[in-house]
């Protein structure tokens, strides 16, 4: 719809005098750029032709005079794209670049405005009905950066969605980024199971900031994107399991790594996420591996004794349990007492039996043993 919305709004300004086949379009923040490819192949459907000044191709302002008068666009009306303003064809540029070979096209020519006024992305949306917002914070979250800004990477996006898709709903910055980023519990297990590529990943597609603002806003982390992604992801997965045995122990004001445990805000939400994630068959595999990394370098294996609960996010604390009811029925010599025992622990080896090491991991299949045996 926007390829369209845009032809037709040049199709527009040049039928305004069958005489005149040029039209200005500045962009000085160049918030239309990423647009201009495929804009040229709607617009040359129409008859019309797209020339841009791009000196990095060759296109400098002498051949943009030249393909609109005997080049290729010489047959044709001819929008002109210039990353430049209206006064710069009267002089020098702010870039050194003169451009005032095309000055005569400001009297010869039309340029495209909108209410008046240079064209932005974000009016000229708003011009063909999009609900955008009418706060000036709220807008300039949309328009910041320039070519980079969120609008730009969202309109980049959904270039060929309906009408209806634009006009529908608000856009509104939170609106835009849940749209770019997608799910962010889904993209941040993509990233903690590949740090590194994953970053890089978001870097190349320009989202990183997008990706960065969702999980904050979630989770209240900023991820390292740039420095140190695997450090992070690493770090970050430890706050899991620590907030895990934590809320599994009673939550006692005396864990060791009380510290290290996310804001009580967010709690919640992390631990939905890693109850998520250690049963996500794409992405469990890489919780695995954190978690047996971070069994070697934290000691909780005395706090669980002396603050019984059910944790299951590390495998040493969990067989630290199955070591201990071992131990207890070894202590038993009656077969009758040993039988009474397992069934009256049927609750606690259900639970455990399902547990995530047992279940999911398969380390300590003998919970589910013992479960068989209460039916024998």
């Amino acid at each position: 719809m926007i390829l369209q919305w845009l032809r037709e709004d040049f199709e527009t300004l040049l039928r305004r005098d069958p005489r005149t086949r040029v039209a200005l379009w500045y962009d000085t923040k160049r918030e239309f750029a990423g647009l201009l490819a495929p804009l040229e192949v709607e617009l040359a459907q129409a008859g019309l032709a797209l020339l841009a000044l791009d000196p990095s191709q060759g296109h400098g302002p002498l051949w943009v005079k030249w393909a609109s008068e005997v080049g290729p666009a010489a047959d044709r009306k001819v929008v002109i794209w210039l990353p430049n303003s209206r006064d710069d064809l009267a002089g020098r540029a702010a870039d050194g670049l003169r451009v005032d070979c095309l000055l005569e096209y400001r009297y010869s020519g039309f340029e495209w405005l909108i209410e008046g006024k240079t064209p932005t992305l974000f009016g000229f949306l708003k011009s063909h009905k999009v609900s955008l917002p009418t706060k000036r914070s709220d807008q300039d979250a949309l328009w910041r950066g320039d070519a980079e800004s969120l609008l730009v990477k969202y309109t980049l996006a959904n270039l060929d969605r309906d009408e209806v898709f634009w006009t529908s709903r608000m856009l509104t910055a939170s609106v835009i980024r849940d749209a770019i980023v997608g799910d962010v519990e889904e993209r941040l297990l993509r990233f903690l199971t590949n740090p590194t590529n994953e970053a890089h990943g978001l870097a190349e597609v320009g989202i990183g900031e997008e990706f960065i603002t969702q999980v904050e806003r979630r989770y209240g982390e900023r991820p390292d994107l740039e420095n140190s992604p695997d450090a992070w992801a690493h770090a970050f997965t430890t706050r899991l399991v620590l907030l895990e045995v934590f809320t599994s122990t009673g939550e006692g004001d005396e864990f060791p790594y009380l510290t290290r445990l996310p804001g009580g805000e967010f709690r919640e939400r992390w631990l939905e996420f890693l109850a998520h994630w250690m049963r996500d068959l794409d992405h469990v595999e890489a919780f695995i591996r954190y978690a047996e990394a971070i069994d070697t370098e934290l000691s909780l294996a005395g706090w669980l004794k002396e603050h019984p609960g059910m944790t299951q996010s590390l495998l040493s604390l969990v067989r630290s349990r199955w070591d201990q009811f071992i131990d207890d029925l070894k202590a038993i010599d009656s077969g009758d007492e040993l039988r009474e025992k397992l069934l009256g622990s049927r609750a606690m080896l259900e639970q455990e039996a399902a547990g995530f090491w047992a279940e999911v991991a398969e380390r300590i299949p003998a919970w589910k043993l013992s479960l068989d045996l209460c039916d024998q």
